[in-house]
């Protein structure tokens, strides 16, 4: 006969004190693991496999929205902060009156 309750299966079972503390230092050594194995595969490529390091780009795309000084500010912003200049591609947006203004080509 099955007892009506608001849980149909067994709770899990509860770990002692010594099984929790094996598990956590055994989690603790695996995390290591990976930290060191991760460090050492990044400073070997660096050192010794230079052209394997991908040179990461960025894109970045600025609404302009008829305020050509706010954006002349922050182009030469951006100019004068970014160490590698070759990494980074301007996209500037503008709205068609803008192009009309300006007498720009899409």
């Amino acid at each position: 006969m099955l007892i009506s309750s608001k849980y149909n299966y067994l709770p899990p079972k509860r770990r002692s004190f010594f099984p929790k503390v094996y598990f956590s230092i055994i989690k603790k050594f695996i995390k290591t693991e990976w930290y060191i194995r991760v460090n050492i595969n990044y400073y070997y490529r660096l050192f010794f496999k230079r052209n394997s390091l991908r040179q990461n780009k960025i894109c970045i795309l600025f609404p302009s929205k008829n305020r050509p000084e706010k954006l002349g500010r922050l182009l030469d912003s951006l100019i004068n902060k970014t160490k590698f200049k070759n990494r980074v591609k301007i996209l500037i947006s503008l709205d068609e009156n803008e192009k009309k203004k300006f007498n720009m080509k899409k």
